[in-house]
């Protein structure tokens, strides 16, 4: 069974729902694994007696799913806590905790059609606020559905479409998934790190990462090989 990771953001339980597409995407071959996160509890009192959204514990949620890493999907509903939190919002906290994420987001409404027009009115009449909320919600790989209707079967397809796992990802997510206190790197001259930090650092598209990708490739064509003056 393949396995795949979604985060939804949402006031209301999906949970029949996700049960539903779990139980059809198990016929497909692939395991879903969920998580629900309702902002409403996650408020704070602000020093001038309000009662408000709180980032801080929200973005500690986050960081507190065991697969928070391996997301394959992260959805929210447009409108939260009473039209004052909007999903556009969560979707830029969670991209906080996860600022490489490049998989597939959606947002999801009753009025989905109604979305880019209030994201305008809410960017003022700055054309460079503007511009910038549009590229916000205009990736490539952001998603919008209205949630009622056809959505499960929306989501599900979704969800299958998800391209073929690189060797990258695969590497990625089994990292994340090993247990720090149990597991020695043996890559040299990398042996310090944790099996996290390490999938962390592949993913980061740094010099760090790429001697990293050079290391393991060197170690793949060895142990696989034998290859004549092979440097």
């Amino acid at each position: 069974m393949e396995n795949r990771y979604i985060v939804v953001v949402d006031e209301q339980s999906q949970k029949d729902r996700l049960d539903r597409i779990a139980t059809n995407l198990s016929k497909e071959g692939v395991a879903l694994h969920y998580c629900e996160l309702n902002p409403n509890n996650y408020h704070k009192r602000f020093n001038n007696g309000d009662i408000g959204f709180d980032e801080e514990r929200f973005i500690e949620a986050l960081n507190n799913i065991p697969f928070i890493n391996q997301v394959d999907v992260f959805a929210s509903d447009y409108n939260l806590i009473d039209e004052t939190l909007k999903g556009i919002h969560v979707i830029n906290l969670f991209l906080k905790v996860r600022p490489r994420y490049k998989r597939k987001i959606v947002i999801y409404s009753a009025q989905i059609e109604t979305v880019l027009h209030d994201v305008l009115v809410k960017a003022g009449n700055s054309i460079e606020n503007q511009i910038l909320s549009i590229k916000q919600i205009a990736g490539k790989n952001n998603h919008f559905f209205k949630s009622d209707g056809e959505f499960e079967d929306k989501f599900k397809q979704l969800i299958l479409s998800s391209p073929n796992i690189s060797i990258e990802k695969r590497l990625i997510d089994e990292l994340h998934s090993l247990d720090n206190n149990k597991v020695t790197c043996k890559l040299p001259p990398f042996e310090a790190m944790s099996t996290h930090e390490l999938a962390d650092a592949i993913e980061s598209e740094s010099d760090v990462s790429q001697a990293i990708k050079k290391e393991l490739v060197d170690h793949i064509i060895a142990l696989l090989f034998d290859i004549d003056e092979y440097v």
